[in-house]
This record gives C-alpha cells, sequence and structure tokens, in this order.
C-alpha cells in the first residue's frame, strides 16, 4: 500500500482516497469481499487496517479521517481522537468501506514533488521553439525581443555582453525593461541578433 500510494503521490501530493480502494491495493479485493461474509475475517482485517494506517502514519504521512464519511467511532483507536478502548459499532464494516482519508506526504517530500513538477514545467516550455519577431529598423525595440532573440541563438546574457563589449548586468537591465535602450545599443543589438526586418 506504502508503494502504491508513493506511486500516486507523484502525480499529486494530496490524495483524496476511497478506504475500499487502499483496501483492495492492499489485501486483494478478494479478501475484502470475503470479509463481508465473514464476521471473524471482517474483525481481523479491520484490526489489520488499523495497523497498517499505523505504519503510514509512522512513516511520516498525514492522515485526515474524514469527518462525515470516517467518524471518530470507527477511527483507528491509535488516532488521538480516535474511538479509543470503545467497540466498534454495529455495521461499522459498511461504514469503514465507503469511508475517504486525506493522504499527505511528509512535507519535505511534497517540496521535492512540487520541485519536480515545476522543472518539467519548465523543461516543457523551455523546449518549445521561440522564434523572435522581426523587428523593423525604425521601431523600438524591446527587452523581450532581445532576450528572445539571444535565447534562440543559444546565447546566455553574458556570451551576448561579451560580443557588444558590455556586462551580463547591462543585458539583464535591457530585457528587463530597466534600461532604455540608446540608438546606437539598438542599432548594435539589431545587427547582431539579426532582428532587422
Amino acid at each position: 500500500m506504502l508503494a502504491w500510494l508513493s506511486f500516486r503521490m507523484r502525480v499529486s501530493t494530496n490524495q483524496v482516497m476511497l478506504t475500499s480502494t487502499l483496501m483492495e491495493v492492499a489485501y486483494g479485493s478478494e479478501k475484502v469481499i470475503a470479509a463481508q461474509r465473514d464476521r471473524d475475517l471482517r474483525s481481523v482485517l479491520a484490526n489489520t487496517w488499523d495497523r497498517d494506517l499505523l505504519v503510514l502514519h509512522e512513516a511520516g504521512l498525514t492522515i485526515e479521517f474524514d469527518p462525515t464519511t470516517y467518524p471518530t467511532e470507527i477511527q483507528p483507536d491509535w488516532k488521538e481522537g480516535g474511538r479509543g478502548e470503545k467497540k466498534r459499532p454495529k455495521g461499522f464494516w459498511e461504514q469503514l468501506r465507503n469511508s475517504r482519508l486525506y493522504i499527505h506526504p511528509p512535507q519535505e517530500i511534497a517540496d521535492g514533488i512540487a520541485k519536480l513538477q515545476r522543472r518539467k514545467r519548465t523543461i516543457d516550455v523551455a523546449s518549445q521553439p521561440v522564434s523572435p519577431k522581426p523587428v523593423k529598423a525604425g521601431t523600438a525595440l524591446t527587452g523581450e525581443q532581445i532576450k528572445a532573440a539571444r535565447e534562440d541563438k543559444g546565447w546566455s546574457q553574458e556570451e551576448l555582453g561579451k560580443k557588444l563589449g558590455r556586462t551580463k548586468m547591462w543585458i539583464s537591465l535591457n530585457e528587463r525593461g530597466k534600461r532604455s535602450i540608446k540608438p546606437e545599443d539598438a542599432s548594435q543589438l539589431r545587427t547582431l541578433l539579426e532582428l532587422n526586418a
């Protein structure tokens, strides 16, 4: 069950799970169905379920019990605010099977997953070719156009700066629109970046 949850959390870190689905993953659907007909097996499986949730909890996963579908009287005895020493109520098995859990990985894993997802989005965006728009000789040159043309050539800000006899900071300021581009610099940039129409 832990391996299956780990795989699911690579897709989304906030998983809402049906208890019946998790039980079938952990114990097999045949055993879960058989427990519906056999009171002793039902009790054994419910105890095993509670212990397995404790293992997940001790492994660092945060388990939230949906208060509507998974009330305290059927929650594990180890959970703070759970049923404690009380017996499970009559008809608990159906209620348990139809309950929901919210399962979250430890924060450092959630942060790592989020970082990987951001990196993947960045790679996906970066892999799409972006061609700079041609710039007419008489029009103003924008920072976005400079950046797009520079990236299209595969140059870093530092490389472009060296070709122009400028610093990386100068290129950065121009690309971000923090500095106005003088006509002679614009002409040099147009020529070097092949931005003439």
